[in-house]
């Protein structure tokens, strides 16, 4: 521990120093004066730029004599350009380094127009990073990349963002819920159907937003809730053209991937298509400036075959009206084989359980989704938005398992097989009315939701058991039913929100939300009948039609200040919560009401235009689910029986939050720290009971001690004037939980630590190289099993890179090391997974690329995963794919247009 420690504050240590090197105290200091009357020129703008692409480092004014002066500059080569009406603009090359790092470039002289030199002419001056209220702005002219890459590759190079393997997105610690296309939804939620299909030569801008989600509408204030969204805008030349590629790839042991992406995108109109197909679990075919899209240590696993398509369409038919449509279509098969060993902590003892399980599942998602925006006039709005949703799903379950005692003695084996179908339709309704008064600052808002899903399953679940009492007697069971679930529910949300100005800078913000949820719940369980060859034997005691509602009633209001540097919400809640469940076939009810009252707080310091500080607090009530309330044995897994409680209490959530940001605009430095804690109570756990043979049974209750704590420092800067961005995040998160193993109440508390780095270089034209890194460190403390501490490193690694040779020839490669240390034997990982590629681009544009890539060329690739709860530790073997081939042809369709 003390070891580890202390390289994670050498690691700390090593990114603050690191920082500190990079931003160099250079200074650049001069005088403007009049060349006819050699007169001094005050309040003439002095821009710094940088040398590559003319974007803004720093901007300032001529003084009364004068002079200016820039201060904290980095070593490096500049562009000074300088403006004054009445005069001709002036452009200046400095260089400052080390021996001049104070530069007094002495006298300026500036003549006024009328005189003709031949200049240079700086069209517009851009910063890279831009600053707003709620909003960071990147100008991706700023970030050079590689040809036809994808956005996905520009995202990687902003300052604060990093993209999981995944493709998932994080901004400062918080996940991208959308990207939108000028403004405009791009296939809804799916942020991977944007960053994977939309060129980054098409934008102009990136921006990173804060927003309320839509249904706060226009009174939300300095409200609580808020999602992290990303803005693209796109450059003039590339509007209403169409813009996408097609790829065709077939490799060895028949693999195959196939996708198509179009895209016309206008100011008004837009409208895309995507289709894809492949058998190598959606790992695809990599685009210059990412590398490959390929294996890596602990990913997919199972085997798929996967077929997707959709449309999007966006319009603005007028001033008043914008509507949008999209549909998305997905198919997929799935096989997996995994083993796993399960470590079972009890108060007094410990056993194991092992098991090896089969999967195959087919199922199909259709999507539907419609968007109405009406500005009825300038103060008045109206959103109407749906969505159909339909799923089925089919899957084949195996499982062959045993369980033994820490001596190695048996306790129980046996044999599992589920069959299960089941669909889901479901609908979702949103309105959205927000009104404005001529009065500033006091506005109207409403919001009502209806949604509703209807999931259906029959399950044929054989088991076939084996277990060993303690006398040593053996025990047969068998399980032979069909079991028919329903669970049908719906529900509305109705919020109206009011703010009423009070000063020029104070408003009241009143709000009420009602939402009422209603659900019905049936499990029908049936013996199978060997007699008469079929299901017909109604099992009483394995089913159920319950009926639970529950109704929540909340008024708020809110004092909000907004002011330039300063800002806060003070508020108080009162939550009033009825629930309502109904056993039909017992004709058991039971009704609860519950209030809740609790306070709302938050602040926030403009400490500066670059600089920010934000502290809230909140509180949630969290009420149990129909699955958790409904007191019949769920028994499709004969070792583990679950059963509801119907006297379950809603859970109340304490929230504290505090975040900081900042960023230096002429090094592009930022820095954001986050830090959240959450105290529960009445958090609803799972509480066990195991028999003497090995049965466990689990119930859901409340309990009270448990709480949660995360900390995130995240560094950002762009190295190498610019080419090159580079990211490091120390983090730490801790969490005491709860539970209760045959009447014995157990604290766990759970510690992480965890350094990354990441970091992306372009050599513009010739290639790219990026590297990544992490140390994450693992401790688990249990009070009553204390022999049973644990703790475990994990340790990746992985690099990057392309290569352009002449003729057009291109290679590429990634490489991704993993090691695993402090797991159960076998289950240790020290793996190293090498994708490759070369291509050859075609065309006089390089519209085309033939391309041979080679997945897992080492043949190392496998999936171990360990999960841990508070009463368990787990570790798993999957299936997973390896090494395969692919050859493929890749067609960009894209303008021809002048830089």
């Amino acid at each position: 521990m003390k070891a580890f420690l202390t390289l994670w504050l050498l690691l700390i240590i090593t990114g603050i120093t690191t920082f500190a090197q990079i931003k160099q105290p250079g200074k650049i200091s001069g005088q403007l004066k009049d060349t006819l009357t050699n007169l001094p020129i005050a309040d003439a703008t002095v821009a710094l730029l940088s040398s590559n692409d003319s974007s803004l480092i720093a901007n300032s004014f001529s003084g009364p004599g004068g002079f200016f002066e820039f201060n904290n500059i980095a070593f490096g080569e500049y562009r000074l350009y300088i403006t004054y009406m009445g005069y001709q603009s002036r452009m200046l090359t400095l260089q400052v380094t080390r021996d001049t790092s104070a530069l007094l470039i002495g006298t300026i002289w500036l003549k006024k127009t009328g005189f003709t030199l031949k200049e240079v002419e700086i069209k517009e001056i851009k910063r890279v990073i831009t600053l707003k209220k709620d909003t960071v702005e990147y100008n991706a002219a700023a970030f050079k990349l590689r040809e036809n890459a994808l956005m996905e590759s520009l995202l990687k190079q902003l300052p604060g963002v990093t993209i999981d393997k995944d493709g998932t997105i994080r901004a400062q610690g918080k996940i991208i819920s959308k990207i939108l296309v000028e403004g405009k939804s791009f296939f809804g939620d799916d942020t991977k159907m944007a960053s994977h299909n939309i060129s980054a030569e098409m934008i102009d801008k990136v921006q990173l937003i804060d927003r309320k989600p839509d249904k706060h509408g226009l009174t939300g204030g300095l409200g609580e809730e808020t999602e992290k969204v990303i803005n693209v805008t796109i450059k003039k030349e590339h509007l209403n053209h169409v813009t996408g590629r097609v790829v065709a790839a077939y490799g060895t042991n028949g693999r195959f991937v196939t996708s198509a992406g179009l895209n016309r995108i206008g100011k008004k109109q837009q409208i895309s298509f995507i289709g894809d197909g492949n058998n190598t679990n959606n790992i695809g075919i990599g685009e210059p400036g990412t590398g490959v899209y390929g294996f890596e240590p602990n990913g997919s696993v199972g085997v798929s075959n996967n077929w997707n398509a959709g449309i999007n369409y966006n319009d603005e038919i007028n001033e008043k009206i914008r509507v949008s449509a999209n549909y998305y279509l997905s198919n997929r098969s799935f096989e997996n084989m995994q083993s796993s060993v399960r470590q079972n902590i009890l108060p007094d003892s410990i056993y194991y359980y092992e098991q090896n399980s089969s999967n195959k599942n087919k199922s199909t998602y259709h999507s539907l989704n419609l968007r109405l925006e009406y500005q009825i006039d300038s103060l008045t709005a109206l959103t109407v938005s749906s969505r159909a949703n339909y799923s089925n799903t089919n899957s084949i379950l195996g499982n062959q398992y045993k369980t033994y005692n820490s001596k190695g003695l048996p306790i129980n084996s046996g044999s599992l097989n589920n069959n299960i179908a089941g669909r889901i339709p479901s609908f979702f309704l949103d309105l959205q009315f927000d009104k404005k008064f001529k009065k500033p600052g006091r506005t109207f808002s409403a919001y009502l939701n209806y949604r509703s899903d209807d999931n259906s399953q029959k399950i044929f679940n054989k088991s076939d058991n084996l277990f060993m009492e303690p006398s040593g007697t053996e025990k047969k069971d068998s399980i032979d039913q069909l079991i028919d679930n329903r669970d049908f529910s719906y529900a509305y949300v109705l919020r109206l929100s009011y703010s009423e100005p009070i000063t020029k800078h104070e408003f009241l913000e009143f709000n009420y939300t009602y939402f009422p949820n209603f659900s019905h719940s049936q499990k029908q369980s049936f013996n199978y009948n060997a007699s008469k060859g079929g299901y017909d034997i109604y099992n009483d005691s394995l089913s159920n039609d319950l009926r639970y509602d529950f109704q929540i009633q909340e008024v708020n209001i809110k004092l909000n200040s907004i002011k330039e540097k300063f800002g806060y919400s003070l508020g108080l809640y009162a939550q009033l919560n009825a629930l309502y469940n109904h056993d039909l076939r017992l004709q058991n009810v039971y009704r609860k009401n519950s209030l809740f009252l609790f306070p709302f707080a938050l602040f926030n310091w403009n400490i500066s235009e670059d600089k920010n500080l934000i502290f809230t607090y909140g509180a949630m009530s969290e009420q149990p689910t129909v699955a958790q309330l409904q007191p019949v044995p769920d028994n499709t897994n004969p070792l583990y029986i679950k059963i509801g409680n119907p006297d379950l209490k809603a859970a109340l959530n304490n929230n504290f939050t505090l975040n900081y940001k900042s960023f230096n605009p002429r090094t592009t430095h930022t820095l954001f720290i986050n830090m959240a804690a959450t105290i529960t109570g009445n958090k609803i756990i799972n509480t066990s009971w195991i028999d003497s043979v090995g049965r466990q049974m689990n119930q859901y209750v409340n309990t009270n001690g448990t709480w949660y704590m995360y900390g995130e420092i995240t560094n950002s800067v762009s190295i190498f004037k610019r080419q090159a961005t580079l990211n490091t995040t120390t983090a730490f998160n801790r969490r005491r939980d709860i539970s209760y193993n045959n009447g014995s109440k157990s604290r766990t508390i759970d510690l992480q630590f965890r350094q990354l780095f990441t970091t992306n270089f372009s050599f513009k034209e010739r290639g790219d190289i990026g590297a990544s890194g992490s140390v994450q460190y693992n401790i688990t403390t249990y009070d009553l099993q204390k022999q049973l501490n644990t703790s475990y490193f994990t340790y990746t690694l992985s690099l990057n890179g392309n290569l352009n040779l002449p003729l057009g020839l291109v290679l590429g490669a990634d490489i991704d090391y993993l090691l695993n240390t402090g797991r159960q034997a076998g289950y240790n990982l020290n793996i190293t997974i090498l994708n490759a590629y070369i291509g050859k681009t075609l065309l006089s544009h390089k519209q085309a690329v033939v391309r041979l890539q080679g997945f897992d060329l080492l043949k190392q690739n496998v999936s171990l995963r360990r999960s841990m709860d508070v009463n368990y530790i787990e570790d798993v073997r999957s299936q997973i794919l390896q090494r395969f081939f692919l050859l493929s042809f890749t067609y960009y369709l894209k303008p021809l247009v002048k830089d």
